[in-house]
Order: C-alpha cells, then sequence, then structure tokens
C-alpha cells in the first residue's frame, strides 16, 4: 500500500509539473484553445490516478445521471427560464415558471449544480458560461442525446445479432438499428422529421469548428501555378455541400477566385446550394456527382476532401480515394482535413470513434490513413498539424 501510496504521490508530481508547464504557455501568450486538449489531457490523468473499478462504474452513472439532466432542462425549457447572468431564481419559482413539479425538478437541478453547469446555492439557481450556452444553442445536445444514445445503448444486441465484427454497411448501420429501423440508411432515419434534421445540422455546424478549414497548409503555391499556366481549375472540393469551406479557402489564399474553383457533390445538394445564390459563391462551379461511384473533375491542380472520410469504412474510402486519384494529374495535391488519432489517442478521440462506429465510419490514426491511401495509389506528402487537437491537412500525391 505505502508503495503505491509512492507511485501516485509520483504521478502527481510529475503531472503537477506538467500543468505548470502549461501555465507557463498560457501566461507567455499560447492561446486557451491551442493548450485545450493538453490541459484536458493532464487533469484526466490525476484522476486516472487516483480513481479505481469502482469509481469508474460510479463515473459512468454520473454522466448517464448528467446526459438525462441536461437533456430534461432542455425539453422543459429551464435553461432559458432562468434569469440573467448574475440574477438567481428559486427552484420553486424556477418550478412554476416552466410548469414542472418542483419535488421533480429539483432533483436533476442537484445534479446539474453538482456538475456546475449553473450555479447552485441552497434553493437558489444562477446561469454560468455552460448553462447560458446550451440556453443559446441546444440541438447539439439534443441530437447526441436523442440520436446518439439510443445506438451506444443497442450495441450488445446489434453485436449479438451480426456478430462481433466492425460495422461497414452504411443501410446496415449501429445507428438505424438503434433507432429500429434496420436496413435504412442513416440520412433516411435523420430526414424522417424536421426537427430530427434541424438538431442534426446544428450539430455537425458546432462539431465542425474543431476542424481547420485550410491553415496551417499554405495553398498560394496553386494560386502562383494557376497564373502561369492554363489550369482552368485549380481546387475541387469533392463532398463540399454547401460550399463553406470553399469561402474559407478562398479568403485564406492570396491570388485565388472563386471562378478558379470547383463544388462537387450528390445532385441534390448542389442543386439546394445553387438555389442560395450566394454571393460570397459568385463564379463557382457546380458539379453533381456521387463521389463514392464518380470521378471528379479531371486535372485540377488541388482536390480537397473535409471530414468525409471518417464517414465510410475503409474499403468505401479506397474506392473514394481511387476516383480522385484517376482525376488527379502528375502534380495535383489532394487534402484529406480529418481528425487524426494520436498514440495514444485523446478520451474524445476514442469517443469520436465510437460515433463513428455507429454510421458504419471510423476515426483513424496516420498509420491507417497511410494504408487506405496507398491502396488507393497515392502516398502521404505531410500532415499538416492544426494547433490545439488531433485534426490534421493530409497532403497526398499521386503514388508513382
Amino acid at each position: 500500500m505505502a508503495s503505491q501510496t509512492q507511485d501516485i504521490a509520483n504521478q502527481i508530481e510529475t503531472l503537477g509539473s506538467r500543468l505548470m508547464l502549461l501555465s507557463h504557455r498560457l501566461r507567455n501568450g499560447s492561446s486557451l484553445e491551442s493548450q485545450r486538449t493538453e490541459i484536458l489531457d493532464a487533469t484526466a490523468q490525476v484522476n486516472a490516478a487516483l480513481e479505481g473499478p469502482v469509481d469508474d462504474v460510479r463515473e459512468m452513472f454520473n454522466h448517464f445521471a448528467k446526459a438525462v439532466s441536461i437533456r430534461l432542462f432542455i425539453k422543459w425549457g429551464a435553461f432559458t427560464a432562468l434569469p440573467p447572468i448574475g440574477q438567481d431564481i428559486s427552484i420553486d419559482d424556477l418550478a412554476r415558471k416552466v410548469g414542472v413539479d418542483s419535488g421533480l425538478l429539483v432533483r436533476y437541478a442537484y445534479v446539474l449544480g453538482a456538475a456546475k453547469i449553473f450555479n447552485r446555492c441552497g434553493d437558489r439557481l444562477s446561469h454560468t458560461p455552460r448553462s447560458l450556452s446550451l440556453a443559446a444553442t441546444p440541438r447539439m445536445a439534443q441530437f447526441f442525446f436523442d440520436e446518439m444514445l439510443p445506438p451506444i445503448l443497442a450495441s450488445p444486441a446489434y453485436f449479438d445479432k451480426y456478430g462481433p465484427k466492425a460495422p461497414t454497411c452504411r443501410k446496415n448501420s449501429l445507428f438505424s438499428f438503434g433507432h429500429g429501423k434496420p436496413g435504412v440508411s442513416v440520412p433516411q432515419v435523420i430526414n424522417s422529421s424536421p426537427e430530427r434534421m434541424a438538431n442534426y445540422v446544428e450539430a455537425m455546424k458546432m462539431m465542425d469548428r474543431t476542424y481547420p478549414f485550410l491553415a496551417p497548409y499554405d495553398l498560394s503555391w496553386a494560386a502562383d501555378v494557376a497564373k502561369e499556366t492554363d489550369r482552368a481549375v485549380v481546387v475541387v472540393d469533392v463532398g463540399g455541400g454547401s460550399g463553406h469551406s470553399l469561402k474559407e479557402i478562398v479568403k485564406a489564399t492570396r491570388g485565388l477566385s472563386m471562378e478558379r474553383c470547383v463544388l462537387q457533390d450528390l445532385p441534390k445538394i448542389v442543386e439546394a446550394a445553387k438555389r442560395v445564390k450566394d454571393q460570397d459563391l459568385e463564379g463557382l462551379k457546380f458539379v453533381g456527382v456521387d463521389f463514392t461511384a464518380g470521378r471528379p473533375v479531371d486535372g485540377a491542380l488541388v482536390y480537397y476532401m473535409r471530414r468525409m472520410l471518417h464517414d465510410y469504412s475503409d474499403e468505401a474510402c479506397v474506392g473514394i480515394l481511387r476516383n480522385v486519384r484517376e482525376a488527379m494529374a502528375p502534380d495535383s495535391r489532394l487534402l484529406v482535413v480529418e481528425q487524426v488519432m494520436g498514440e495514444p489517442p485523446s478520451l474524445s478521440a476514442t469517443a469520436s470513434n465510437i460515433f463513428m462506429t455507429s454510421l458504419s465510419g471510423k476515426e483513424r490514426t496516420l498509420e491507417n490513413i497511410r494504408d487506405i491511401t496507398a491502396r488507393a495509389g497515392l502516398g502521404v506528402v505531410k500532415a499538416h498539424w492544426a494547433a490545439g487537437g488531433e485534426a490534421a491537412i493530409i497532403e497526398c500525391a499521386k503514388a508513382m
């Protein structure tokens, strides 16, 4: 026991030194966002040094309690009913305001107070930045509770039925199974109601903010080459959706105009993007092609795929990447923007991997990405890492 205590003391001392270093970086100008993942990882290691098996089970239960409390407070409008920051309200008054029994509301309020989601002092509740965020943008929390929790809970039954192997079929996904819709694609399930679709869109927007568009990659070389040659197309955004990535790319790249860019996606998505008539996309060429079945525009300098490959199995990704390779010229580059799991990966990256498993996709390590690109006849030139996270822009070229 004395030896175990000494080991824990040594771990705490090491982690203390690490936290001091992170504190020093922040005081010397590093942004909180760039250090956030490492700070969270360090504090998680402190917990891991102290916790045992019973704590693991208790933590699982605590997370479920917090999740359902957040979801019910959103459902009842209790977050939005809290007074402005700096003011407080009694639990009884809040219960009357939202039409919920006080004896019921208090149980969930205690959970959220203990989790520091909002402030609780006796029977008085007041906002924190966290509860304000849930009041202002509740749809992401709704999406993960309503849409992602059922597949997680259904996982044992799914693997009993189909065997303990990684899901790869997008029409027989764990997500669809968990929602009682086996054989139905994920988009069809999500599109089954306007509320579900709205929650999905908002959740994806918020997750999108954690991925780079272009930085730290410098695309100015492509704009320079385009000036000196007759290359009509500089950038093709494969699976580009509404064009928001291309707007950021053009804005960040000196000498690149929207007229030298192409957005490729499913015909119905392309048509929807064109109907918006976004002035920032004026001059953009739209091409309606299913990237899983057809190749993009030939001969562009840069092909760009952002937050897309993790939706698909390895075999499907190899097919998609082969389509791109066939369109590439010898000097073309493919830029793949994805979360890249480190070794060891962070807890958030591994949790995201479970999320993608339910959609028959997966998060990947850099070696996983090297494998699928090599099988498609491509080679990884360099991984350009974004600051403060596990996202990267993977630069690829045709393998010779």
